[in-house]
């Protein structure tokens, strides 16, 4: 169990912080008056995310189930959460890029709605392990994963 905790900590830590890395360079390395540039910064992050969450997918396919009872029905659950948020930020890329540049209030609007959008499914994404903990209460699978993922400790709800 430490093993497999081991693999998907490492995964989703190198997930979470390419969103950070991603959200942050957004910030500061666009003009917020060059609408033109900023649309293709912000379709750029989405595209990013989206990919990012693809390669997470693929990682956590490979490494398989846990060893708990329902592992696979898990490992289902688990992925099936990940797969959601990419389609939703794979939609707010399409939205991002379709938002029209000569329309500073439209526009402004748009990006705002997709920015809360993005930040209600990052929330959602976080309380996965709560609804699995409940689905799939494995004291085994909880005490790795909280070993192994020590870098979530006191930044999700519980």
């Amino acid at each position: 169990m430490p093993r497999w905790a081991d693999r998907f900590c490492r995964d989703f830590q190198t997930w979470l912080e390419g969103i950070t890395s991603q959200s942050e360079s957004l910030s500061t390395d666009v003009d917020p008056d060059d609408i033109g540039a900023l649309r293709t910064a912000i379709v750029g992050l989405f595209d990013g995310l989206a990919r990012q969450t693809e390669v997470l997918v693929d990682q956590i396919e490979k490494t398989g189930p846990p060893d708990i009872a329902d592992g696979d029905r898990f490992i289902e659950d688990l992925i099936g959460k990940f797969e959601s948020f990419g389609q939703v930020v794979e939609g707010a890329r399409q939205k991002a890029e379709a938002a029209d540049v000569t329309d500073p209030t439209s526009f402004r609007n748009t990006i705002t709605s997709l920015v809360a959008e993005f930040q209600a499914e990052t929330e959602a994404v976080t309380r996965t392990f709560s609804e699995l903990d409940a689905r799939y209460n494995s004291p085994e699978l909880n005490t790795a994963l909280d070993d192994e993922c020590s870098f979530l400790h006191g930044s999700l709800p519980t």
